[in-house]
């Protein structure tokens, strides 16, 4: 009885025992919160997906519900690299973005919406139950008419650069605001390595950065410079009362238009040249002086074989 049982089950569910269990998957942040957003700017978050045992490759789709009855927020959200991509094989993270474009016109107020990230593999297997992942994140917005400031510098640096290009300093600048914005001004002295005052430069144009971004800004500089190691003392000012310094060493190397390397090998090629002319006069004067040498020989061996001769005929005319 027990075995006819068990045969009935198999029979009934038979894939109930070959059924893959796909592992879980999470987002973060699971809420995407600002309130401090203003009317005709674009809010862009990072979100990651997480997978815990990523075997296969997953096809994903974002789909956007608006909570806010008044205004249909889904309108305002974009995805990049949009609403519908794969999760690939192997990776347990994957990064993508959600940019929200708050219309100019819109009124002081909250508004949200809920987004849910659904997942099922990209290629159904036969005799396999597929089953779909999903999860929900919520969006939740502040849309004031504040205007807000607040920048941030996280890095500073002067990398090092040929002479003939001019002296950049590298900012990395995180606005954390509703409006574009940037450092107020920027103080640079440049030193040598036994501590000598070289330069100084100063500047108030500091490229803006938009709201809710973190990106890379160059201030550049006519300089100077001598080719050589330097180190850079950079000062930062910053909502008007806050202050970012940051020490940077860095090289001049030689201009561009100046490769030292072409003038190593222009030369190597000249003094070639001039040995090979010089070991030509050395032959031609070493032959010469053979020719003379063996020239010389022969004349004085002829002289001393005619007096020779000229001496055995007077002796046998004496005798």
């Amino acid at each position: 009885m027990k075995k006819a049982a068990l045969i009935i089950l198999l029979l009934l569910f038979p894939v109930g025992f070959v059924s893959r269990a796909y592992a879980g998957m999470g987002v973060s942040p699971g809420a995407i919160i600002n309130d401090k957003v203003a009317a005709g700017t674009t809010f862009t978050q990072d979100v990651y997906i997480s997978r815990s045992d990523p075997d296969i490759n997953l096809s994903a789709e974002i789909t956007v519900e608006s909570s806010t009855d008044s205004v249909d927020v889904s309108d305002w959200v974009r995805f990049e690299p949009g609403k519908s991509f794969t999760l690939p094989k192997g990776e347990n993270q994957f990064k993508f973005k959600v940019l929200v474009d708050v219309p100019v016109d819109t009124e002081p107020g909250e508004y949200s919406a809920i987004m849910r990230l659904s997942a099922a593999p990209e290629e159904l297997q036969e005799g396999i139950v597929n089953i779909a992942q999903g999860v929900r994140f919520d969006l939740m917005l502040t849309v004031t008419d504040e205007e807000i400031r607040t920048v941030k510098v996280r890095l500073a640096q002067v990398d090092s650069f040929p002479q003939s290009d001019p002296l950049k300093v590298k900012i990395k600048v995180q606005n954390e605001g509703n409006v574009e914005d940037a450092p107020n001004s920027l103080d640079l002295s440049v030193y040598d390595l036994d501590n000598n005052l070289i330069e100084t430069y100063s500047t108030t144009s500091i490229e803006a950065v938009k709201p809710y971004e973190t990106d890379d800004v160059y201030v550049e500089f006519d300089h100077s410079l001598d080719v050589g190691d330097y180190y850079a003392e950079i000062a930062i000012n910053y909502n008007e009362k806050d202050k970012f310094v940051e020490t940077s060493y860095f090289t001049v190397t030689a201009p561009l238009d100046q490769p030292p390397d072409e003038k190593v090998v222009y030369s190597t090629v000249e003094s070639a040249d001039n040995v090979e002319k010089s070991y030509r006069y050395v032959i031609i004067g070493g032959a010469t002086v053979l020719v003379f040498g063996l020239v010389g020989y022969v004349a004085i061996t002829l002289s001393k074989e005619r007096a020779g001769v000229q001496k055995s005929h007077g002796k046998k005319k004496k005798s």
